[in-house]
């Protein structure tokens, strides 16, 4: 069930975009977004590999068999978070993930089978707004993750999961009256077509106090990030937009005078032709692009690194000068 569980996590955080009609149905308030499909996700081949090693564990197998639910019965997920702009902290309790399900589930299966391989979590069923709310405690403490969840099918083959309080928010306002008003995200968000995308609204910047060095993302408005695989090549597009042109230009001339020359360094773990940097009036555009060929130099690369770790041998280091991914 962990190996369940941390795949989870690893399609969230690698691999995953979802519609905007999913955006459209997060928190108005919240300022990081991040939409994902997993089922287009699934077709790449490390990602459909992983999943098939961990449906090896008994654990999964039993959990599957019990419920008759796995992660290929997910179509498309959202999450979103409110941040502190100022020191980049989550408010954990703002933190919800909206799951687009292929098929009907019977969520109280799919808990009690969780529940059964995962003895340090409780859970309570309770009556909320007259549905069946979720409310799962893990008695464990552990510095990975929230100690507490809520869990809910806002309605069929819509689940929600994430902090208690923002799952009971999301329970108590109509769909309908529910659009977010981020008028940034959904700008940074728009035409994506990317496998995966994040989006972080940081137009609430605090004013600098006087004498204090300016911070590079001062100037930057939001933040959004998407790519995609095609024929087995990654493509990773990142824009910053900035409140002024001139603030998009000054990132461009840092860029060259402090990233630009690492690339060309033999140490450096991306080519300097891999990717780019352009300037289109206040948003900043760069692009990066791994071959196939060079994804696969990277994953002989991890793997090689994993086998001196398993053989004792994690404090070996690449010699000076030397790329590790070439």
């Amino acid at each position: 069930m962990k190996k369940l569980v941390m795949l989870a996590v690893l399609l969230l955080v690698t691999t995953v975009s979802a519609s905007q009609e999913m955006l459209k149905l997060m928190p108005a308030s919240n300022k990081l977004v991040m939409l994902f499909d997993i089922a287009k996700s699934l077709q790449i081949p490390l990602i459909a590999e992983g999943l098939d090693a961990a449906n090896q564990d008994p654990q999964v197998q039993q959990f599957i068999k019990a419920t008759g639910f796995s992660i290929k019965d997910c179509e498309k997920l959202a999450m979103s978070m409110d941040i502190d702009v100022a020191t980049g902290q989550p408010n954990e309790n703002s933190a919800i993930m909206l799951v687009e399900l292929s098929k009907s589930i019977d969520l109280d299966k799919v808990i009690a089978a969780g529940i059964k391989t995962n003895k340090g979590v409780n859970f309570q069923k309770q009556d909320f707004k007259g549905q069946s709310l979720y409310l799962l405690k893990n008695e464990q403490k552990s510095n990975v993750g929230m100690d507490e969840l809520a869990m809910v099918l806002l309605k069929d083959k819509l689940l929600a999961v994430g902090a208690p309080a923002a799952v009971k928010s999301q329970m108590q306002v109509a769909s309908t009256a529910n659009l977010t008003s981020n008028a940034n995200l959904m700008k940074l968000l728009k035409d994506n077509k990317g496998v995966f995308a994040l989006a972080i609204d940081t137009s609430d910047q605090p004013d600098p106090q006087p004498g204090q060095q300016p911070n590079p993302m001062s100037s930057v408005k939001g933040i959004a990030l998407s790519g995609d695989m095609n024929k087995g090549e990654l493509f990773v597009n990142l824009n910053a937009e900035c409140f002024k042109a001139e603030q998009a230009a000054g990132l461009m001339f840092m860029y060259n005078m402090m990233v630009a020359p690492q690339l060309q360094k033999p140490q450096s773990p991306i080519k300097a032709n891999e990717m780019s940097i352009a300037v289109d009036q206040s948003m900043v555009k760069v692009q990066l692009h791994l071959s196939k060929a060079r994804l696969e130099e990277i994953r002989l690369q991890v793997e090689a690194m994993k086998q001196l770790q398993n053989a004792g041998g994690a404090s070996v280091q690449p010699a000076t000068g030397q790329n590790p991914l070439k």
